[in-house]
């Protein structure tokens, strides 16, 4: 059985979950782990280290913004890939948010990528697991994601705006502002 325990009750999830936020994620694409946890003491954010009964199985952050979930983070720990974790936290989070829109952005599946083929695996996964493309792209540092939904359409002003919410207008103003318009 699936659970979610928020790392900031517990120094040793905490442990596990930045130990992995390090490794599965690309540097260009973390965001810096202290302002994550500081975000996720609000009620804005969530942080949590996904077990199966006693074994860590994988982290999530959740963004959250009127009727929105936005899935920042996901990530399965290496023990545990390839063995249906990823479909099973999915399913979890849209246990819990039943009647909310859900959302996350993957790399753009781009052919002229060096990793082409991980980025059609991936955007795969999220749709076997009920997600669609939206159609909003955003670029982040270089970076051009897609926005993928689950549940009703999510627009990129929307998708602007719960940045904003997340970030604090310093942050929005220097990462995401000229994408907006």
């Amino acid at each position: 059985m699936i659970k979610f325990l928020d790392i900031n009750k517990s120094k040793a999830a905490r442990r596990l979950v930045r130990r992995l936020y390090s490794s599965a994620f690309p540097l260009a694409e973390r965001a810096p782990f202290a302002f994550l946890q500081y975000r996720s003491k609000s009620k804005c954010a969530d942080f949590f280290a996904v077990y199966d009964k006693e074994q860590f199985a994988g982290l999530v952050y959740n963004i959250y913004y009127k009727d929105l979930v936005y899935v920042f983070y996901l990530a399965v720990d290496g023990d545990c890939r390839s063995k249906g974790y990823g479909s099973k936290i999915l399913k979890e989070i849209q246990q819990r948010f039943k009647g909310k829109r859900l959302t996350l952005s993957i790399e753009e599946v781009n052919p002229d990528s060096a990793n082409y083929e991980q980025r059609k695996r991936r955007k795969a996964f999220y749709e076997k697991n009920g997600f669609r493309d939206s159609g909003v792209r955003v670029a982040e540092l270089g970076v051009i994601y897609e926005v993928m939904l689950y549940g009703e359409h999510t627009s990129k002003e929307e998708y602007m705006q719960m940045m904003k919410s997340f970030t604090g207008n310093i942050i929005y103003n220097m990462f995401y502002k000229n994408l907006a318009e």
